[in-house]
């Protein structure tokens, strides 16, 4: 087998050796796809072999199924000042509770 100087050929060749060697492949894979089905298919008689290979020509199946319809979650608590009123007089809200908050978090 004769070695290629890939660097020194110009785009167009490397383009063809390109497409000769993907088509090289794809007939490889090919042959090999259809050699392992078939001994599958000895190994499983036919029945297993079958299902299986339904399964792989349809790649829709997860499309296909749809999630299960769960009843709506309600808050179980909620703010009455709006969004945001827990971050609005937080110093104020725990003073008034009694925590003795000093503000040494804020300064």
């Amino acid at each position: 087998m004769k070695t290629l100087d890939l660097e020194a050929m110009p785009l167009h060749n490397l383009w063809d050796l390109h497409g000769r060697i993907s088509i090289v492949l794809s007939k490889r894979i090919l042959a090999e796809k259809r050699q392992l089905e078939g001994r599958l298919t000895q190994l499983n008689q036919g029945k297993v072999a079958a299902s299986a290979l339904s399964n792989l020509k349809s790649p829709k199946r997860y499309a296909e199924s749809s999630r299960r319809p769960y009843p709506r979650v309600f808050p179980k608590y909620q703010n009455p000042r709006g969004a945001l009123g827990n971050l609005v007089g937080a110093r104020e809200a725990t003073a008034v509770a009694g925590f003795g908050f000093e503000g040494r978090c804020y300064r």
